[in-house]
C-alpha cells in the first residue's frame, strides 16, 4: 500500500458499543485463570462492529484459549443473540471428531456433512436389539464406500457393529424431537429409544460428560411452553 500510495479509510472515533447499565454483569466461572492445560477446556468470545458502505455489520468470534484458534465465527447486521449463537455453535461442530447421530431420514443432511468432513459417526442399532448395538462409520475405513452409508442400510452393510464399551469418546451427540421446550427439553411420540441409547453409552461412560448435546430442528419446528410432566407425552 505504502508503495501505490494507497491508505485505509480512516473514521473519527466514537464511543464503544457497550454502555454502562446495559444488562446484567455475569459472573467470572473461570476466575481469571485464561492459561487452560489442553485445548477445548476454554473459549472465549467478542463481538466487532464494522462499519461497510452498505452499513453496519457484526462479526462474533470464538477463540480457544489454549491454541490462540479461531474456532468458530458469525458475521450478521444484527447483534442479537443468533449473531452469539452461531459462532458457538459452528465451534462446536468444527471441534467435534466423534459425533453419535439419529439414523432418521431428518438427520441424513448432518450424516452427509460430518462423513465429508471426515469425522466419525455412531449410529444406533434400531431397538437396540443386539449386543453390538451401536454402529461405527469412519471415513478412513470406508474409503470410497463412503457415499453409500449415510442411510440406515447403509451404514448396516459398510459400517462397523460395535458394544458400548467398544466406542471411542463422543464428543457431540446429535438427536431430533418432533418439538422442543423452552428451557431445551425434547418432547414428541416415540419410543424413548434416543433416552436409551444415552443411558447405554453413560454405562460404561465412553461420552464426555463435558461436551455438547445438540438438537437438530428446522427454523419451523414447534415449541412447546414448558417440559411435559416425566411419564407423560404432550397432547397432539
Amino acid at each position: 500500500m505504502n508503495t501505490c500510495g494507497a491508505v485505509g479509510i480512516h473514521y473519527k472515533r466514537r464511543g464503544g458499543c457497550t454502555r454502562p447499565g446495559d444488562g446484567d454483569v455475569s459472573d467470572d466461572l473461570v476466575n481469571r485463570a485464561f492459561d487452560p492445560e489442553g485445548p477445548d477446556r476454554l473459549w472465549v468470545m467478542d463481538v466487532t462492529e464494522h462499519r461497510t458502505g452498505t452499513g453496519k455489520v457484526y462479526l462474533a468470534v470464538v477463540v480457544d484459549a489454549w491454541s490462540r484458534m479461531v474456532v468458530g465465527w458469525s458475521i450478521a447486521d444484527h447483534m442479537r443473540a443468533e449473531l452469539v449463537a452461531d459462532a458457538v455453535q459452528m465451534a462446536v461442530w468444527r471441534r467435534a471428531l466423534v459425533i453419535k447421530v439419529n439414523p432418521d431420514a431428518p438427520q441424513l443432511v448432518i450424516r452427509k456433512l460430518a462423513l465429508a468432513e471426515g469425522k466419525i459417526l455412531y449410529l444406533s442399532v434400531p431397538h437396540l436389539r443386539t449386543e453390538k448395538c451401536f454402529i461405527e462409520l469412519d471415513p478412513q475405513r470406508l474409503g470410497t464406500r463412503v457415499r453409500f452409508a449415510t442411510t440406515l442400510a447403509g451404514a448396516c452393510r459398510y459400517g462397523r457393529a460395535v458394544a458400548p464399551r467398544e466406542m471411542r469418546p463422543i464428543d457431540l451427540v446429535v438427536c431430533g424431537s418432533v418439538a422442543a421446550s423452552r428451557d431445551g427439553a425434547r418432547v414428541g411420540k416415540g419410543g424413548g429409544y434416543g433416552d436409551l441409547e444415552y443411558g447405554v453409552r453413560h454405562d460404561p461412560p465412553p461420552v464426555r460428560r463435558d461436551k455438547p448435546r445438540a438438537l437438530a430442528r428446522w427454523r419451523g419446528c414447534p415449541r412447546a411452553r414448558r417440559s411435559p410432566p416425566p411419564g407423560r407425552r404432550p397432547a397432539r
